[in-house]
């Protein structure tokens, strides 16, 4: 597998691209219900530089779509499987960037695309997302589940902001 910048014929990061891509959608771009890959139509399939949600029961697993099928994401060093399916908690975890299919990915999961912090945040340029998680692929970083998830990498490439509302909704629940 190799990491490429997939050609588009329109670039999405524009705020009038964002709203026109909206206004073809059935649902709105902030669904409650998860897509299945078995239920896509194709306006639902990403784009490069898209942010994929996947639902993993108690906590959402991110990555960011660069194309040609495949992910790249934040994903445990340890012997787990490439889906993803533990947390870590530990203060000196690290994590590798990996990129993968995303079918591999999800696997049974459901998923969503989910740019929901367009509505905050400019998107980068498509070029930029998509190189700069490719650049990432390999490469092993601290995890902190509080500072430095999936979420927090899948953003921070979008939008040049690491940000994680999982774990601020939890942080608001608590406090």
């Amino acid at each position: 597998m190799q990491c490429t910048v997939e050609e588009t014929r329109f670039d999405w990061t524009f705020g009038l691209g964002q709203v026109l891509r909206n206004l073809w959608r059935d649902e709105p771009v902030q669904s409650s219900q998860p897509a299945q890959i078995t239920t896509l139509r194709y306006e639902d399939y990403p784009e490069p530089g898209d942010l994929i949600e996947i639902f993993r029961g108690g906590y959402q697993h991110w990555a960011v779509y660069v194309g040609d099928g495949d992910v790249v994401h934040l994903a445990p060093t340890s012997n787990s499987s490439s889906s993803s399916n533990s947390l870590m908690f530990g203060p000196n975890e690290k994590a590798v960037v990996k990129e993968e299919k995303l079918l591999d990915v999800v696997g049974k999961n459901k998923w969503k695309i989910n740019n929901s912090l367009d509505q905050i945040y400019y998107p980068l340029a498509i070029r930029t997302i998509v190189g700069t998680a490719c650049k990432m692929v390999g490469k092993r970083l601290p995890y902190c589940v509080i500072r430095g998830n999936c979420e927090h990498f899948a953003t921070e490439m979008r939008y040049g902001k690491p940000e994680s509302r999982q774990v601020r909704n939890i942080v608001d629940r608590l406090f």
